[in-house]
């Protein structure tokens, strides 16, 4: 018998050749993040899918290979530095996107592998894989990824903007104060709807830090940062007022301003020519000598971002000079190993600023953004100090980060300097009717597009036929994808959901019931609120550890994930209330309406 995978669109000869297949008896595997086209949808096919724990152990050994990598030794020196950026080096600006690539690619390898000794012929439709890794019974019709054309309209939109932006920073640069000691790199992308804590109304502001910006005095300056859209992406590039203007009226300077006048800088340009020259170098030396295979497949990702880390050099040198002008104490930022904010903390880092970061989301001993070696802290690959939201975010910095437990400060959650008024608030989220019962399902951008795609079926899935029952999808601030959601409700016949766009998050979740996630943040949000918790866990990871702290029930089906919320509606189960209260204190430090001022009381004790 004949098998046949399929990990992308089929041309029309591709379709009637596995229709082929099919009537001969062969059977039809299908990646689930892949929509099933029109022709297929009457044939019967099944997910594929690898055993119990080898995504787990998949993702253990990439991860270790890493970390590994940046200290592996190449004649004398290790790969971070030769790869090295100054005082920095551009190898912890790409790990982060090179773990995420290389795990699909393994994940399709291992799947294809297990298949195959399951049938007499493979038949194998990806973008990226080739034959030769397999057994002789595959065969790989690939097909090379059409590279997008440059999105000419975003690129003028986007142009149009940083042009603005630059006149306004030559403007804002001349009330740049000698006061002005403290920074703080805001992102006018992070925006979103949020209660004033003096209204209790909506209002726009930064997601992660818009009560601590709220509370600064006169010796705090922002630095606005918008990062580039992709410009091979379908979707033009959206202008947004925010990008244009500083409509909070703070003291600001764009970055933009910044990078133009670095194009006018000699030393800028004569330092990018030079890392540019490095890096084709530094690629043919690992090349040669790098031997194993995990380490190789990095350098070959590492040399595919090679103008992304030229783009980086010339940013981190222009941010250099401007450093290099003022005599700034600290910057701090929210999401600080993201790489657009990286390269500038760390070219403020080799001026002698003060960097420090502020912690945004959950973190675990998966989370390739907070994981680091014990060189990398001696190579000051991250923030000189991180404000945590608790003692367990501390420990797990400490023990898989490496982070000395000096550099890590427990502050709490600046978010939940509003939940204290919150409680004392009427309702004012409603349903359909007073009758219906909310199910708050806050999505994630999943980087493994097929887990993202069962989470969205499960949850449809459980809660279609439920009466009275509302899932209220409350999407991601980096989602903008919502018909992904609603193509998805509308294959399956789902009508009792909506999306919500624009409520406060925590408006939504002090109206709800129960709270459905993966493994997001907002899983310790809703226990503040004492939410019941359930996350929809395939892979039986507890990546955020909700399940082991006995604050969440653990769904990996639909079916489960059914029972549970009937069971919680019904009152046949309920939350742990002492483990809740553990948790708050060890995920939370204090919820007392003062984290914003206790992260300013640190800051402002550098100097």
């Amino acid at each position: 018998m004949n098998g046949i995978l399929i990990y992308r669109l089929l041309t029309q000869l591709e379709i009637e050749f596995v229709l082929g297949e099919i009537q001969r008896g062969g059977q039809l595997f299908l990646d689930p993040s892949i929509a099933v086209q029109k022709e297929l949808q009457q044939i019967e096919c099944k997910d594929v899918v690898l055993p119990k724990g080898k995504k787990e152990e998949i993702s253990e050994e990439l991860l270790s290979a890493l970390l590994e990598f940046g200290d592996h030794q190449v004649l004398g020196k290790t790969c971070k530095e030769h790869l090295s950026l100054d005082h920095t080096s551009v190898w912890y600006y790409h790990k982060f996107r090179i773990f995420y690539e290389m795990r699909s690619n393994q994940y399709q390898v291992a799947e294809i592998s297990e298949h195959a000794k399951q049938f007499d012929q493979l038949y194998v439709y990806s973008h990226k894989i080739e034959s030769s890794v397999f057994d002789t019974n595959v065969r790989v019709l690939a097909r090379p990824v059409r590279k997008e054309k440059i999105n000419m309209a975003s690129v003028l939109s986007y142009l149009y903007v940083v042009l603005i932006r630059t006149f306004r920073g030559w403007i804002q640069l001349s009330k740049l104060k000698p006061e002005h000691r403290h920074l703080i790199i805001s992102d006018p992308k992070a925006e979103s709807v949020y209660l004033s804590k003096h209204t209790l109304e909506n209002e726009v502001d930064d997601l992660y830090l818009g009560y601590l910006m709220q509370s600064v005095d006169d010796t705090f300056l922002f630095l606005d940062d918008l990062a580039p859209p992709k410009f091979r992406s379908p979707d033009r590039f959206e202008i947004k007022s925010r990008y244009k203007t500083n409509h909070k009226n703070r003291a600001q300077i764009n970055s933009d301003y910044i990078m133009v006048r670095g194009l006018f800088s000699i030393s800028v340009l004569s330092n990018l020519i030079k890392t540019k020259k490095r890096l084709k170098k530094t690629y043919q030396l690992l090349e040669q000598n790098v031997t194993d295979v995990q380490h190789r497949q990095i350098v070959r990702q590492l040399k595919k971002l090679n103008n992304t880390s030229v783009y980086l050099a010339f940013k981190y040198f222009a941010m250099h000079r401007f450093f290099g002008k003022f005599s700034f104490s600290s910057i701090t930022a929210q999401d600080e190993n993201n790489t657009s904010t990286k390269v500038i903390l760390d070219a403020a880092k080799s001026n002698q600023v003060t960097t420090i970061g502020v912690q945004h989301g959950s973190i675990s001993k998966w989370h390739i953004g907070y994981l680091f070696t014990k060189n990398d802290r001696a190579y000051g690959g991250f923030t000189d100090y991180i404000l945590a939201w608790g003692e367990y975010w501390k420990s797990i910095l400490i023990e898989y980060g490496n982070y000395h437990p000096d550099q890590v400060i427990c502050t709490g959650q600046i978010r939940t300097d509003i939940i204290k008024q919150l409680n004392t608030r009427p309702h004012k989220l409603t349903a359909e009717n007073e009758h219906t019962r909310i199910v708050m399902f806050a999505t994630q951008p999943q980087p493994d597009p097929s887990l993202r795609r069962r989470a969205a079926e499960d949850a449809f899935t459980a809660i279609g036929e439920m009466e009275n029952v509302l899932l209220l999808i409350k999407l991601h601030p980096r989602e903008n994808d919502a018909d992904f959601y609603r193509e998805i409700a509308q294959s399956m016949g789902v009508e009792n959901y909506r999306i919500d766009e624009g409520t406060d998050l925590y408006s939504i979740i002090s109206t709800s019931d129960i709270v459905l996630t993966c493994y997001s943040t907002v899983g310790v949000e809703s226990i503040y609120f004492d939410k019941p918790l359930i996350i929809l866990d395939h892979l039986e990871q507890d990546y955020s550890g909700y399940f082991q702290e006995g604050v969440a029930f653990q769904a990996t089906n639909a079916t489960e994930l059914k029972k549970y919320i009937s069971d919680i509606l019904s009152e046949k189960i309920s939350v742990n209330h002492e483990a809740y209260v553990e948790f708050k204190s060890k995920y939370g430090y204090k919820i007392d309406g003062q984290v914003a001022q206790r992260c300013l009381n640190f800051i402002k004790s550098i100097s």
